[in-house]
């Protein structure tokens, strides 16, 4: 009862006629007539609701939300004074153009609560109960290119062979003939307003999205400051690090000969680093030896795994004459020593709240050993 009659373009098809009808063209012309000699009543918003639901009453209704919406008049334009019900089974080209550009009104920042603001908001909302309305602004969005074809995805195609497939269905459908159809859709000529240019303007946005999604570059993935513990699962610990470090300054490993090829455990991305001697670590040349040189020292797989692990590369970027394994050990103890100062700086805080002297606790402390002691 409280469901619009609505008018589609053919009996099997859901796309709704935008043209309106005699009632419609008939209580216009009258308006038109009437001009501004009839003098018209805004109604306030409760005053319209009241009246709705007086309405909803006399039929022998019950007044929910729905109902409501059904029976509320038109304050505006060359319908008022009809209902909202009347509106969308008469005229849903003239409703789709007022929510629209009530639409834009709203999304622009209008928070007007005027009665005629109000009125709209109640057709707009009356009109998002009923999916062949919401398709059908849906579609008046995207042809003045407020809206994205995205709301055309559950839209049926309504021609040809595909006619029961939906917009997107159609267009992510893998299969040979559907994906021919698809690029044959891409070529045609159509004309304007009609289901076939609606669906290549669906397929060619949809391209245009791929294209766009391809060509986004990735996000840059943020690298630790030196200095930065940055440990986790599979990580090697701070002693590691630094032994790691202190053997790639060794002169041993300078002399020592590289691997042919790096093993299979380093990717292109985690090359060994360049050993070079440090002259502050480096001891004197010893003597040149009597009789044959000693044969050259092999680089194991464990010190070359070291080498080149990544928490490393991030804490030595660069092998110059500041960073070496000293200023590796400086900066493990400089964090660890900020970690020693927040732990105290916790442990402080929680004597303060409990007003129990730092001294007083190490004195208790000391008072129970030497009691200890004792007793042995």
């Amino acid at each position: 009862m409280f469901v619009p009659l609505f008018c589609f373009e053919l009996p099997s098809s859901s796309d709704l006629t935008l043209r309106p009808t005699a009632a419609a063209m008939a209580v216009a012309q009258q308006h038109c007539q009437e001009g501004a000699a009839v003098a018209w009543r805004v109604l306030s918003a409760d005053d319209a609701r009241a009246e709705a639901r007086t309405r909803v009453l006399s039929k022998g209704g019950l007044p929910g939300q729905l109902q409501v919406l059904a029976e509320t008049g038109l304050q505006f334009g060359q319908y008022r004074g009809q209902t909202l019900q009347w509106l969308l089974g008469n005229d849903v080209g003239y409703a789709c153009g007022v929510i629209v550009s009530h639409e834009k009104e709203r999304e622009s920042g209008d928070a007007s609560q005027s009665p005629l603001m109000l009125n709209k908001d109640a057709l707009a909302s009356y009109a998002a109960m009923f999916p062949p309305m919401v398709t059908a602004v849906a579609r008046r969005r995207m042809r003045e290119g407020t809206r994205s074809v995205r709301g055309l995805d559950e839209k049926l195609v309504g021609f040809g062979q595909h006619g029961h497939k939906t917009h997107k269905a159609l267009y992510d459908a893998r299969d040979a003939e559907s994906r021919s159809y698809v690029q044959w859709i891409r070529g045609c000529r159509t004309g304007a307003g009609s289901r076939m240019h609606d669906l290549k303007r669906y397929v060619l946005a949809r391209d245009e999205e791929g294209k766009t999604a391809a060509a986004a570059p990735e996000p840059a993935r943020a690298s630790a400051a030196p200095g930065v513990s940055s440990s986790g699962p599979g990580e090697l610990s701070d002693a590691d690090l630094l032994s790691a470090a202190i053997e790639v300054d060794s002169p041993q490993s300078c002399r020592a000969t590289p691997p042919a090829t790096p093993p299979a455990s380093l990717s292109f991305t985690q090359r060994p680093l360049e050993r070079r001697p440090h002259p502050e670590l480096a001891p004197p040349a010893p003597a040149a030896p009597v009789g044959p040189p000693p044969p050259q020292m092999s680089v194991s797989g464990a010190q070359v795994r070291l080498s080149g692990d990544r928490s490393l590369i991030r804490l030595l970027p660069q092998r110059t004459l500041g960073n070496s394994a000293p200023r590796l050990c400086a900066s493990l103890v400089e964090q660890h020593t900020r970690e020693w100062t927040a732990q105290s700086m916790a442990y402080l805080s929680v004597l303060r709240k409990l007003r129990v002297p730092a001294g007083s606790v190490a004195s208790h402390n000391a008072d129970q050993s030497q009691g200890n002691l004792h007793l042995w």
